[in-house]
Formats: structure tokens, sequence, C-alpha cells
């Protein structure tokens, strides 16, 4: 079986997707770097298992939102190992 072409358009509206929940993240959470790569782990972990519960739940809406949360922490984890280089 086939499977469908996801198009660029739909690749970049959820690029969108996820910074705006980047921003929002951001001022809800704060700016503040992880402490160390352990403490990243820790946190896309705890992520992982909720993204893991909402598909045994199958529910989509929820799904969308766990990936959104994994694709932040994942993005934010890049920055902080990136401020760790510099400093």
């Amino acid at each position: 079986m086939k499977r469908p072409v996801v198009s660029s358009d739909l690749i970049w509206a959820a690029v969108s997707d996820v910074e705006e929940h980047m921003r929002k993240t951001l001022l809800d959470k704060g700016d503040g770097a992880f402490a160390s790569t352990h403490e990243m782990l820790g946190t896309i972990t705890e992520e992982y298992q909720e993204l893991i519960e909402a598909v045994r739940h199958n529910n989509p809406g929820q799904v969308k939102q766990e990936l959104k949360d994994l694709a932040v922490l994942t993005v934010f984890s890049i920055a902080c190992l990136k401020l760790m280089e510099i400093t």
C-alpha cells in the first residue's frame, strides 16, 4: 500500500505550530537552561511517556499536543547544548 505524500506546505505548517508552541512554553515556563544532559533526558522521557499514553488512548488531539511538547523540548535542549559549548 502506497503511503500518501506529506506536502511541504503541511510540513512548514507543522513547523509553524511548533514555533508557536515554543513561544507559549517560553512565556509560561521561562527560558532557564537545563542544568545537565541528564535533566534534558529526564524531561524528554517524561513527555515521551505522556505521548505513549495518548497513543494508547487513541487520542489524536493529545498525541499532537505531546508531539509538540517533545519538539519544543528537543529544540530547547539543542539550544541548551549550544549554550554549554559557549560557557
